[in-house]
């Protein structure tokens, strides 16, 4: 799963590029691309951190196909590929911190990514908390 919803968000990022062409677009579209939207998003930090306690050098490893799409997910999600300090503030860290997330880290790209995604869903706005 962490390959499909990766490579799933990796090709919707794509198809909403403005180089993207309208026509295949509204082609990918039609064929119901967006059908497995909601999942990805919401569980692909979730199925990475499971693979990765199971084989994390699959993961971080740098030359698995696994790893390339990562590196090329994060890019696109995270292109500064550096980490705010002040998330890594114990006393700024979010309710849905993930002590699993150290499998990461011996992939900066990864782990700023995916440290950065938990961050920003956890935030709060209004006293509420908000999912990105």
């Amino acid at each position: 799963m962490s390959i499909a919803c990766a490579a799933y968000l990796t090709n919707a990022l794509r198809v909403l590029s403005p180089s993207f062409s309208e026509h295949d677009r509204n082609c990918l579209v039609g064929k119901g691309l967006h059908g497995f939207h909601l999942y990805a998003h919401e569980f692909w930090i979730e199925h990475l951190l499971g693979f990765a306690k199971i084989d994390g050098d699959i993961v971080t490893g740098g030359s698995t196909p696994l790893s390339r799409l990562l590196h090329e997910f994060c890019s696109m999600i995270h292109p500064s590929n550096a980490l705010d300090p002040t998330i890594m503030d114990g006393d700024a860290r979010p309710s849905n911190w993930d002590a699993r997330l150290a499998l990461l880290a011996a992939d900066d790209r990864i782990y700023a990514a995916v440290a950065s995604e938990l961050y920003s869903r956890s935030r709060t706005k209004d006293g509420a908390r908000t999912r990105m």
